[in-house]
């Protein structure tokens, strides 16, 4: 009979993990989506058959979603709509300051839907989603699909109203006198896209759709400006001259373009202070650089926390769950506080911990009420003094969809030797630890942990005719067991696993004498063929590249490249071994890629626009004056960030290839005007003056318009917001900045260069 050689107990499998919800034991179930999946429709067909699940469970037992990522994707989207209508409201209130007359504002406004319902449906035919940046897409093209239309209608007021034409030749003649410069502006609009659309890596993956969907928009938008526009300015745009208010807005209006034709021709005669002015600006706005910062990403509140727990090698797993049950009675003692979701004897590698396995593990997921009065950040702050009171090591990081499930600061130590490279690790550990900037930090170097081992003896093994796999096999069988076969009855299997007393596993005496035989079936006992010793030793081991590293990351609250910038100084003047390597990894290795790749896209785009131009206006020369806008805007962009708080990241250097296609149109405009005027025989000075003055209006409604179409962006005010920022403001300041100095010094630079051909 079995029970005479061995105790026979029905009971459970060795509990390695445990989860817990809200303070209550329970099974944790992940869901992850497939990398082509939708987030939103996975989650609305996982939500659709929770019910189901639910009549199944035992009494008592209740399914709770702890933690949902559509939610933040969600409230995104719905908020970028919301902008996206605001825009068009703000964009309307600028044209009718500037138009006098609710029809010819509503004939410029009907190129924004048309376009925005237009591009929908070709971005649904090149099977494009709805996100978060496809929607910024159609919100920042607001203010710019009525670029074109602006022009259009205001060169057809024109016409009408100073040369008293008709209202079909009006329409005729004024939108073909600035067919080229219209077509122009809104090919330069759409070539900087090129470059993005067909480039590979995060990048080309990231803002492809954004890119495609302002070409979409710019071409619907510009077939709107030549066909639907004069054609509605025949029958619904009035002549609202004769009005008081309009009347004394023109004056005003006058005077203030009067004012402008003045200084425009002092400044020709006395150009050098303005231009000493710009020349020091230029290059000053690079000093803000360093305060300015850079990141890959701008960290956004998703209402999420994770605490990361490791206690001292060969903590059980009770001790570690009363451990985590004290933080989650102090997480659930905040009013904020909404569900508490904790897996004991594990880490998911995340924001600032090394994913890792054993009972000294744990790790607290915190998701906070919608309707709150403090941040995530704040809340973090005033629970780090508590969690500074538990022995061990304890990180706390705000969770955010966006980190792709890495950290902001990664750093690889790697070389030949493992024992120097763990040395080093723990210099540099160091070095990163006193950084400033650097909130929270691991190692995934963990020494200490208690070890058993067996080494054998490889000449008796030999001499036995034993191999070490046979030994590593009694050692398994006797340590965790070996499950021979299982026992079914009914529909359910039991694992039999075979085993030898709890107790006897810490004897040395009853290890040293366990019994192994070989293939001629004789015994002999364990000591004869290993020797047993007690050590510790590292919890886990990595390797980079085939060689020994060690992995140091953890969390920021600084920009990343401000740290990343501090960390490589220190560690240059170290003295570290040569031999080992130090790689910057994750979140930084990611933004230095993206950098890389959107300055490449930056130059491109610069090329291609001074292409298309030279096209255009079929010269070398006049392109170049005009791209002279682009270091104008440098001053604004900087600037801008600076004030409002923003980084240099992924997004604002977006926002300086959107500006690349946008700066040039007022310098088109006023260039083709005063081209055409000098062909017409008039003085080149007089003619610049004229050009300059009469494209006015039109390039201060395209800015403003453009401006207000991006305000509620800039603002980034909802969720997701902080995301999307950067961009409109390094728009809105760049574009702000290019049009006031280029309203001076393209006509100045042009001016010049016609002298210098007219003198030839």
């Amino acid at each position: 009979r079995l029970d005479s050689i061995a105790k026979v107990v029905d009971t459970s499998a060795e509990i390695r993990y445990k989860t817990r919800t809200n303070g209550k034991e329970s099974v944790g179930v992940i869901i992850q989506k497939q990398p082509d999946a939708n987030t939103i429709e996975v989650v609305d067909n996982v939500k659709k058959v929770l019910p189901e699940i639910q009549k199944n469970l035992p009494a008592g037992s209740k399914i709770t979603i702890v933690l949902d990522n559509s939610e933040f994707i969600r409230d995104s989207v719905n908020d970028v709509w919301h902008k996206l209508f605001i825009a068009v409201i703000l964009t309307g209130i600028i044209l009718f300051a500037f138009l006098y007359s609710l029809g010819s504002t509503l004939i410029v406004c009907l190129a924004i839907p048309i376009s925005l319902v237009g591009t929908l449906f070709l971005a649904y035919i090149s099977r494009f989603t709805l996100n978060i940046l496809s929607l910024s897409s159609l919100t920042l093209s607001v203010g710019i699909v009525v670029d074109s239309s602006i022009v259009i209608i205001e060169n057809i007021y024109r016409h009408r109203r100073e040369l008293k034409e008709s209202p079909e030749i009006a329409a005729e003649k004024g939108a073909m006198e600035v067919s080229s410069a219209v077509t122009a502006t809104m090919l330069t609009h759409m070539v900087v896209f090129l470059p993005i659309v067909f480039m590979s890596g995060l990048i080309g993956q990231f803002f492809k759709e954004f890119g495609m969907v302002q070409v979409y928009t710019s071409l619907l938008a510009l077939a709107v400006g030549f066909t639907l526009t004069p054609m509605l300015t025949t029958k619904f745009l009035k002549d609202t001259g004769d009005k008081p208010w309009v009347i004394k807005a023109e004056e005003q209006f006058d005077r203030f373009k009067n004012g402008y034709k003045q200084a425009l021709m002092k400044f020709l005669k006395k150009p050098k202070a303005i231009l000493a002015l710009i020349a020091i600006l230029i290059p000053a706005s690079f000093i803000l650089l360093p305060l300015i910062g850079f990141e890959m990403i701008t960290k956004t509140d998703e209402g999420m926390y994770q605490v990361s727990i490791r206690l001292a090698p060969g903590t059980n797993l009770a001790k570690t769950e009363d451990i985590v049950k004290q933080i989650e009675n102090k997480v659930a003692s905040y009013p904020e506080t909404e569900r508490i979701f904790s897996t004991i004897g594990k880490i998911v590698g995340g924001t600032t911990s090394i994913g890792a396995e054993g009972p000294e593990y744990a790790q607290i997921q915190v998701k906070l009420k919608e309707k709150r009065e403090k941040s995530t950040s704040e809340i973090i702050e005033e629970i780090k003094p508590f969690l500074a009171t538990i022995p061990g090591t304890i990180t706390v990081s705000q969770y955010t969809s966006m980190s792709r499930g890495g950290s902001p600061l990664q750093i690889y130590v790697t070389g030949e030797d493992e024992n120097t490279v763990t040395k080093t690790s723990q210099r540099v550990f160091e070095i990163i630890k006193q950084t400033p900037g650097v909130s929270t930090i691991d190692t995934s170097y963990h020494p200490g942990k208690p070890e058993i081992n067996f080494v054998v003896k490889r000449e008796q093994l030999a001499e036995n005719n034993l191999s070490s796999s046979q030994v590593a096999m009694i050692c398994r069988a006797a340590l965790e067991g070996i499950v021979p076969t299982k026992f079914r009855q009914g529909e359910n299997e039991y694992d039999i696993r075979v085993t030898i007393p709890e107790k006897m596993k810490k004897d040395h005496k009853i290890l040293e004498n366990l019994p192994v035989v070989n293939s001629m079936q004789n015994m002999f006992v364990l000591k004869q063929v290993a020797e047993i010793k007690e050590s510790t030793g590292p919890t886990m081991k990595e390797r980079y590249n085939r060689r020994p590293s060690v992995t140091i990351q953890g969390d920021v609250n600084k920009p990343l490249g401000t740290v990343l910038s501090s960390i490589k100084a220190k560690i240059k003047s170290e003295k570290l071994p040569p031999e080992v390597k130090i790689i910057i990894g994750g979140e930084g290795e990611r933004m230095g890629e993206a950098f890389r790749d959107l300055f490449l896209a930056l130059l491109l785009s610069v090329l291609l626009v001074y292409l298309v131009m030279a096209a255009q206006f079929e010269s070398w020369i006049e392109p170049f004056i005009i791209m002279g806008t682009l270091p104008l805007s440098i001053i604004g962009i900087l600037t801008g960030l600076f004030l409002t708080g923003k980084t240099i990241n992924i997004f604002s250097l977006m926002g300086i290839i959107v500006l690349v296609g946008i700066v040039v149109s007022n310098g088109i405009l006023i260039i083709n005007f005063a081209k055409n005027l000098i062909l017409m025989g008039k003085d080149p000075e007089e003619s610049v003056v004229e050009a300059s003055a009469s494209r006015l209006r039109p390039i201060l409604m395209t800015t403003l318009s453009m401006t207000g179409g991006m305000l509620p962006l800039a603002l980034a005010v909802g969720k997701g917001s902080v995301l999307k920022a950067p961009m409109a403001v390094s728009v809105i300041s760049g574009l702000l900045s290019s049009t006031l100095l280029t309203l001076f010094i393209i006509p100045l630079a042009y001016l010049f260069y016609v002298k210098k051909v007219h003198k030839k």
